[in-house]
């Protein structure tokens, strides 16, 4: 049975609005072409979850194998009913007990929801290449770094940063800039 799975778009409408007039692809469309190619019979939706009045595509939570969180230029500690809506979605799909993966945005919002904290970065935005990333313990036994040396630099660009996992959490890869580069919530 083919997979079924909820890419969920962070971005407000505006801001995807400027990626795209700026010749840059969204964060969704990349994530659909990259798994299009590697699950080919798998079943994409996206879901535009920053824009008032959107609704998830393929019914309820319980319709989906997987949901995967693109990146966003909100702030999880801002005061946002799209970041609200957001948090809430997270908590929701965790009762549901269905599987999520998320870069930058997306960890965040599995701290968040789980009951963890992020705060803005105090030593500002990493972007391009986070260098020196290192894999802890608990992230060398991972699967989702199988193959992966102990240390790498990866595609990175955020501004905010967890300050707090979530009880039950796992940290699985940090650096100097950023303690938590990845993070496992169950």
């Amino acid at each position: 049975m083919a997979l079924t799975i909820c890419i969920i778009n962070g971005y407000p409408e505006k801001n995807r609005q400027a990626l795209t007039d700026a010749g840059v692809a969204g964060a969704d469309d990349l994530y659909v072409r990259v798994l299009g190619t590697l699950i080919p019979d798998a079943r994409l939706d996206v879901f535009m979850i920053a824009d008032p009045g959107s609704s998830l595509p393929g019914g309820g939570i319980e319709a989906y194998d997987a949901f995967i969180w693109t990146g966003s230029n909100l702030t999880i500690y801002e005061e946002d009913p799209r970041v609200a809506r957001q948090i809430e979605f997270a908590r929701q799909v965790y009762e549901v007990g269905r599987p999520s993966f998320g870069g930058c945005w997306g960890v965040q919002m599995a701290a968040a929801a789980a009951g963890g904290e992020v705060r803005k970065n105090p030593r500002g935005r990493e972007l391009g290449f986070g260098r020196k990333i290192r894999l802890t313990a608990e992230g060398r036994t991972h699967p989702m770094y199988e193959g992966k040396p102990d240390v790498f630099d990866g595609f990175i660009m955020h501004l905010d940063e967890v300050s707090r996992i979530p009880p039950g959490g796992r940290l699985l890869a940090t650096n100097e800039h950023t303690p938590v580069q990845a993070l496992e919530v169950q």
